[in-house]
């Protein structure tokens, strides 16, 4: 498995061990079972570019979806307005409560 960062490291990307890209909309809803099971559930912040899959993994993890705006000025202030855990779009942004969002 592999990992690399943008320029100013808002933004990470992951490869398979055969170096193959994966979707962001997959490590949204990755990041966003593990912060659920965490924390024993809450709401997850999503732009409307993910997917079922998605969706049905917050649920799952006792989750809630929500979905905002694509950017980070929508996503940070819809989580700071739901108290949500974790936040992720499909474009491989990440935002996390305990990190201020």
């Amino acid at each position: 498995m592999g990992i690399a960062w943008d320029g100013d490291f808002d933004r990470c990307f992951f490869f398979d061990e055969d170096g193959r890209f994966i979707e962001g909309y997959y490590i949204v809803g990755l990041l966003a079972d593990q912060f659920l099971r965490k924390t024993g559930g809450g709401k997850v912040i999503h732009d409307p570019r993910l997917t079922w899959n998605t969706l049905d993994l917050v649920k799952n993890a006792g989750g809630e979806a929500i979905e905002s705006k694509s950017g980070h000025a929508f996503i940070k202030q819809r989580m700071r307005d739901e108290d949500a855990v974790y936040g992720g779009e499909m474009s491989a942004h990440h935002y996390f409560r305990d990190f201020a969002y």
